[in-house]
């Protein structure tokens, strides 16, 4: 591969843009999509990697709580504890640990047991993510790691009886946080499981298939020839009343189609017959008064 053709398929890499954050929903809770440390990543790359510092005092789950964290161009330093667990003492929730070539963060559960650990090179980049099983923390139960070669996510699953790994590469799709359309992307196809904050935006990685209907569902959801109606009718603000004419029968076939409505047939009202006419009586012609 020619120098400038490497290095442009290199640069829609992961492994060469600022990641905030990985998110596997399965795993993990979507608010650290804005947690702590995505939020430290944010500010640390986009300051132009000058020394940051974190630190304070939080409630977390009930406990009393102590975040520690120090990212800079020399080290990466981050210790989330929570104080007088029940059974545990003080537990180091999050942790970050130097190794060869870069740094480890361990997550821990309530329980002590680690539910996951992300690794970093020493420019704090993004090079793998790993969950386990609280029953097995030797082997990985997915793994997730940046192609180095384009803009894909593979991911690995544990096949415990065949002793091995299975591969699934995964494809980007804008992620439209905090957007109304976004919901009805996840209504047709489903909450996605991996989600990736960086500095060009939120995007979520899916097998090549469903990348691919959700990139030509999002185009329609951008023409507006998507068409969000709800399945009961809104009248003055409140709910149709159970007496009340219902509306035409709504109907969701496809994303082409979303909202095809079917115009109910019209009922014809029987004619109604004119009221006959009634004899009005004739008032007497008035008497003339008799002479005396």
């Amino acid at each position: 591969m020619e120098p400038n053709v490497a290095s442009s398929a290199m640069s829609l890499s992961l492994l060469a843009r600022n990641v905030y954050c990985v998110c596997f929903a399965d795993r993990d809770s979507l608010d650290i999509l804005r947690g702590e440390l995505a939020l430290a990543r944010e500010r640390y790359f986009t300051g132009g990697c000058k020394t940051l510092r974190v630190g304070k005092r939080e409630v977390i789950r009930g406990f009393e709580g102590k975040l520690q964290g120090k990212l800079s161009r020399r080290g990466f330093f981050w210790r989330k504890s929570a104080h007088n667990v029940t059974g545990t003492g003080n537990l180091l929730l999050e942790e970050a640990f130097d190794q060869k070539g870069g740094y480890l963060l361990v997550n821990r559960d309530f329980r002590n047991i680690i539910a996951s650990r992300v690794f970093f090179n020493k420019a704090l980049a993004w090079l793998k993510s790993e969950y386990y099983e609280p029953w097995d923390t030797q082997n990985a139960r997915v793994i997730f790691k940046p192609v180095d070669s384009d803009d894909l996510v593979e991911r690995f699953d544990w096949d415990a009886a065949k002793k091995r790994y299975r591969s699934t590469m995964l494809y980007p799709v804008p992620y439209l946080e905090g957007d109304a359309g976004q919901s009805l992307l996840n209504a047709q196809f489903g909450e996605p499981k991996l989600l990736v904050s960086t500095g060009e935006g939120m995007f979520c990685y899916c097998p090549k298939e469903e990348a691919q209907r959700r990139k030509e569902a999002l185009a329609d959801l951008r023409q507006g020839t998507l068409v969000i109606l709800p399945a009961w009718e809104v009248k003055e603000g409140s709910l149709a009343a159970p007496g009340e004419p219902e509306g035409p029968d709504i109907t969701f076939s496809s994303l082409e189609e979303y909202a095809h409505i079917q115009e109910p047939p019209v009922k014809e009202l029987p004619a109604m017959e004119a009221p006959g006419e009634e004899a009005v009586p004739e008032e007497p012609a008035p008497q003339e008064e008799m002479e005396a």
